[in-house]
């Protein structure tokens, strides 16, 4: 048995998460920061694999503080705003233009 697994094991009878010294979120294996991040990459491996182009933009792992997507909704302020922007097709017609924060300005 190799070292990492015998961490896991230790972490698991303990109730800590398996990359970190937190405690578990609801009975599970990782804390919520590592949980997140796990669903997050699941999600984009899944995306990948079956050449999805839609992103469903209110799910939990894109509203994520750490995500890539996340940082480039910050930067990219007004293109996701409402939330609602489910093709990849449709936020990149709106990527790199300025809403004014009022209308008719």
């Amino acid at each position: 048995m190799s070292r990492q697994r015998r961490y896991q094991l230790r972490h698991s009878r303990a109730g800590l998460c398996h990359n970190c010294s937190r405690s578990v979120v609801n009975g599970g294996l990782f804390c919520e920061v590592h949980r997140r991040q796990r669903n997050l990459k699941h999600r984009e491996w899944q995306r990948k694999k079956f050449k999805r182009k839609a992103r469903y933009r209110k799910a939990e792992s894109y509203k994520f503080r750490e995500s890539k997507n996340y940082e480039r909704r910050i930067q990219i302020k007004g293109a996701f705003d409402a939330g609602h922007v489910r093709d990849e097709g449709v936020a990149n017609s709106t990527r790199g233009r300025v809403r004014s924060p009022e209308p008719g300005l």
